[in-house]
């Protein structure tokens, strides 16, 4: 109930101010209230009335759970039968909402409207604390539910409100219709209307730049914008410039100088105090011109997030992090042919624009399957301590005479590492220098190439023992590698078929990794025989031309198929020398003979086919059949 001091009230008027009011509204404020009482006659219901109004003088009325963990600072009106929150022309009134004792949100406005059911601001700044950092919107409008606990942020459609939240802790610009915070839950959420239609909310790094959009704000005008709105403002020291000072400065009419300056904070190159009516320049702005010159280092990276319903992104309140859905591809560096593809389209963004994520990275020819990865944003760089497997691509061996070697996707993978990726020199992210060793890929461990696919025999070549296991690497120009550039060095363990040998690896002709060898004598089979002779691995098994000994059998064969318990093939010549022990057997000597050896049972088999054997050393004694020979 108000009580007025003196007061004149002119009859022939349909309104009147009475000033020195004392406001008592004890469920409202517990003191007095001193102010201003305005009334005029309307003929709306009362519902809807806005008079009679009453204004306080002092703007540091501060009502603390005002809703729970909800606090105002501020002055205090009423207008017909509505209770506000109010400004003063020198400062905006506050609201703070709090998480266990810690400022979450601060909204701030010239107007906040309570009641039981509803908390709302038509315009707000709007600012999310994140420890010494934030999280900003200069033209919100804000609605919070006390019954429900929600209060929710959504950007204006037109003006001002079409700017980005702009984000300290995450270097991030966010174009993102709304936050929303459910209290007493640790997370901010963020989210577009979707109204029907599936808009992208996009997340884009600070330092974010192309060319093509500095071509856009010029459209067909000789001279760029940016540049004369900086030279504009030169002579007022590009802060708090007043608007129509500034338009007179920019030789625009003042619709029109209106219009642009708006666009212009839009995007982020001005702020513009719409209530002071000034207009300040942003560190935006002068980096974007430097970047069109060529004089400054810049990312094109962005998080473009799209997502028929939901959250897309969610800033824990606990650590920072903020975990953004709905991402595809991210594009990390262009002339790099760097591009990352988010596992169940997730990333998890830290401070200064590192971030998490599973997935594949594709890296010019190279492509890598894992997970946890990291990239390092200062470095330029992606850590990565589980990579499942690394595939690549590689010029064809043989193109056609005239045409460009087409690329061909190596058929062997190289699994279980750990390294990291390094996409350009930290410098250089905008890749405005050119440094052809870059991306350079570094293997940190061993790593492993299997046999075991059952394309390849079955199967036959079990992983836990056939394998090459490679020694840590590095490969550099990942864009532009040659496919006789590609070596690793290895050792070959061949399930005890030879015993461990270093053996490099390298692209083969049917487009697998393997190798081919000179074989000196070597024991084969835990030493149940001896191999001497080319030897050649690849995705058609392990194949060899040269002779086997086993006991006093002698064997030459031009391919020889090596399976880990047996080796097995069509022999040029096989021959068994003549025995005396036990029974004894004769001299035996064949041409063209399909045989297997099975060095685990103690035997050798072979076959006639077009010629028979022939016995004791003489033509003149053949046999036909097999021939078994063992210990």
């Amino acid at each position: 109930m108000p009580i007025l001091g003196s007061w004149t009230l002119q009859v022939n008027q349909s309104n009147f101010k009475a000033d020195s009011v004392t406001l008592f509204a004890s469920e409202f404020y517990e003191e007095p209230l001193q102010g201003v009482l305005e009334e005029r006659v309307s003929s709306v219901n009362l519902k809807d009335a806005r008079f009679p109004k009453f204004t306080s003088y002092s703007n540091d009325y501060i009502l603390e759970n005002l809703y729970p963990e909800v606090h105002f600072k501020g002055g205090l009106g009423v207008a017909g039968a509505q209770f506000y929150g109010t400004a003063s022309d020198s400062a905006l009134a506050a609201l703070k909402f709090t998480y266990k004792s810690d400022t979450v949100l601060t909204l701030k406005g010239r107007s906040f409207l309570f009641k039981d059911s509803l908390l709302s601001s038509k315009r707000v700044e709007v600012i999310a604390h994140l420890g010494a950092d934030s999280i900003y919107h200069p033209y919100c409008e804000m609605r919070y539910d006390p019954r429900m606990g929600q209060v929710r942020v959504i950007r204006f459609e037109t003006g001002l409100g079409l700017a980005s939240f702009t984000d300290s802790y995450h270097a991030l610009d966010m174009s993102v219709d709304q936050l929303v915070w459910n209290q007493g839950t640790p997370v901010l959420s963020f989210k577009n209307l979707n109204l029907g239609s599936e808009q992208a909310a996009v997340f884009e790094s600070k330092q974010y730049f192309r060319v093509q959009r500095m071509e856009e704000i010029a459209g067909l005008q000789k001279n760029h914008p940016l540049r004369e709105l900086r030279d504009a403002a030169y002579a007022y020291g590009y802060e708090d410039m007043p608007l129509k000072e500034l338009i007179y400065a920019l030789r625009m009419a003042p619709e029109e100088g209106e219009f642009f300056l708006y666009h212009m904070a839009i995007q982020g190159f001005v702020t513009f105090d719409v209530d002071a009516q000034t207009i300040s320049l942003t560190d935006r702005l002068f980096e974007y011109l430097l970047n069109w010159e060529g004089k400054r280092d810049y990312d094109v990276i962005q998080f473009v997030s799209r997502i028929p319903t939901g959250n897309n992104a969610q800033v824990s309140l606990l650590n920072y992090q903020m975990d953004i859905a709905g991402i595809s591809r991210i594009a990390v560096s262009d002339s790099q042919e760097v591009n990352l593809y988010p596992r169940g389209g997730r990333i998890t963004v830290n401070e200064g624009m590192d971030f998490d994520f599973d997935g594949r990275i594709n890296a010019g020819l190279f492509s890598y399957w894992g997970q946890g990865y990291s990239f390092d944003y200062d470095y330029f760089k992606i850590d990565m301590p589980q990579i499942d497997s690394m595939r690549f691509k590689v010029k064809e061996f043989d193109p056609k005479p005239g045409e460009r070697a087409a690329l061909v996707n190596v058929q062997t993978v190289l699994q279980d590492l750990q390294g990291e990726l390094l996409i350009d020199q930290p410098d250089n992210k905008s890749s405005k220098e050119y440094h052809p060793e870059y991306p350079i890929f570094q293997a940190l461990n061993n790593s492993f190439v299997y046999y075991d696919h059952p394309r390849i025999h079955g199967g036959v070549y079990e992983r836990s023992k056939f394998y090459m296991a490679l020694e840590p690497f590095t490969i550099d120009s990942l864009d532009n590698t040659t496919t006789d550039g590609i070596l690793f060095d290895a050792t070959f363990h061949s399930a005890d078929i030879f015993p461990v040998f270093a053996q490099p690896l390298s692209v083969m002709r049917d487009y697998s990794l393997g190798f081919e060898t000179q074989m000196p004598p070597t024991p084969a089979y835990k030493a149940s025989g001896t191999y001497t002779g080319a030897l050649a691995l690849s995705n058609q098994g392990l194949h060899a031309e040269g002779a086997l000994d086993y006991l006093q059998s002698h064997t030459v064969c031009p391919d020889i198929l090596f399976f880990p318990l047996q080796a097995s093939g069509r022999a040029t010549t096989f021959a068994v020398e003549e025995g005396t022990t036990g029974m004894g057997y004769p001299y035996a000597s064949g041409s063209s003979n399909p045989f297997v050896w099975m060095p685990y049972e103690d035997y050798i088999r072979a076959e006639t086919r077009e010629t028979p054997f022939a016995l004791y050393g003489s033509p003149d004694v053949a046999g036909e059949g097999s021939l078994t020979y063992g210990g």
